[in-house]
């Protein structure tokens, strides 16, 4: 399994990871300190090079519907660390042994074992995701537990929105000194699938969940203010509170649609996460040059695509709209991801694709007046906030064909 997010991804583990676990837990320590400095590691590298092959041999083979307590995190192509998780019982102890019908919770934790890569935001990041999985994996409810000496660690837990539920007062001890045991907790107010598709259906109440969860999870203010205003607009107080914070006006002009194409911005989503698709994107590419559309009552540059009709699945349009706005027919069309469009107003989810063309065709009658070929994008597209990020994802795929 693997889960790109922002900077890292999260992946399973790959057996050239052993050694970079045996010098972690035997030469290069440093990260410990951080961890849970009053249990010091004393190992070996015969030792740490057996257990890590073991578990490796443990984990390799499993099937992506099982879910994972441990990632590793990957950032520049370099492993760094990972995250996990351990069941704790109701008074926030770890549970070694979990018996039937006693209550237990998930706790998680992270190690970034790269001194050099410290404050680069990976820690953040890789928790945002891991928590994200959790979420979207029916785990509705996790905690955190570090130390009062953390304080990378103290402030990440807030960032990220986890509230402190405990402190066990001077139970740890570190160089003669005593700290606190912190417990934080973090519920979801709702998962994200289940919010968007009720939030686009109009419920109020699902659209301020999806919204905080935009907030609090994702970090992602842009959007939580825009769910919030869809809230606010059929008089959700609690709603129209956040707006008032975030100032959020409730009575902007709307736009023409010229700013709307303008304003239009973007998130990406792995492939077959938002599911209710309304639009295909295509990133055309022929001999390495990108292909690019220009409509009839524009000056500007744009992909390939359009509506989803009635009828199709989203590589039937794509293919379709290739072809009426580009006149190509000889390419290999491949997914690439999910995407949702966004501007003050509307918002719609799309699929975007990777087109490579084997051969250019005749542009047939259709609103598009031209093609262009580029080595890069041009600067005047007429979608200037979405193109350039949809691209981005397109060329790692071609890179990997």
């Amino acid at each position: 399994m693997r889960i790109n997010y922002e900077n890292i991804i999260l992946r399973d583990m790959i057996e050239s990871d052993i050694e970079d676990y045996v010098r972690w837990f035997t030469i290069e320590t440093e990260w410990s300190n951080t961890d849970a400095p009053w249990e010091p590691i004393e190992s070996d590298e015969e030792t740490e090079r057996t257990s890590w092959r073991e578990y490796y041999e443990s984990v390799k083979d499993l099937p992506d519907d099982v879910r994972r307590w441990k990632f590793e995190i990957e950032w520049n192509g370099r492993h760094v660390g990972w995250v996990s998780s351990y069941p704790i019982d109701e008074n926030y102890e770890w549970l070694g042994e979990i018996k039937n019908g006693q209550t237990v919770y998930r706790a998680i934790g992270i190690d970034i074992c790269e001194p050099d890569v410290w404050g680069n935001g990976i820690g953040t990041n890789a928790l945002r995701a891991f928590i994200k999985y959790y979420f979207e994996n029916d785990v509705d409810e996790l905690y955190t537990q570090t130390w009062s000496g953390n304080v990378r660690m103290l402030r990440c837990a807030e960032k990220l929105g986890f509230k402190e539920c405990r402190r066990d007062i001077g139970i740890r001890e570190v160089n003669g000194k005593k700290y606190d045991r912190v417990t934080f907790k973090f519920k979801t107010v709702l998962y994200p699938t289940k919010a968007r598709d009720r939030a686009y259906t109009g419920d109020s109440s699902a659209q301020y969940d999806l919204a905080k969860y935009c907030e609090e999870v994702d970090n992602d203010i842009e959007q939580a203010a825009f769910w919030y205003k869809k809230a606010a607009l059929q008089d959700h107080d609690l709603a129209i509170e956040k707006c008032r914070k975030l100032g959020v006006d409730l009575n902007a002009p709307k736009l023409g649609r010229e700013e709307i194409r303008k304003e239009l911005k973007c998130r990406i989503y792995p492939l077959g996460y938002l599911e209710r698709y309304k639009f295909t994107v295509i990133c055309a590419n022929y001999r390495g040059k990108w292909i690019l559309s220009k409509h009839k009552k524009r000056d500007t540059w744009e992909t390939q695509g359009g509506h989803i009709e009635a009828g199709e699945d989203p590589i039937e349009c794509a293919r379709r709209e290739l072809f009426e706005e580009s006149g190509i027919k000889d390419a290999d069309v491949y997914p690439v991801c999910d995407y949702w469009g966004f501007n003050s107003q509307e918002c719609s989810n799309g699929m975007v694709f990777l087109a490579v063309v084997h051969s250019l065709g005749e542009l047939p009658e259709s609103e598009m007046k031209e093609i262009g070929v580029f080595d890069e994008l041009p600067y005047n597209l007429t979608y200037p906030q979405v193109s350039p990020r949809l691209y981005e994802e397109a060329q790692k795929l071609l890179r990997t064909l």
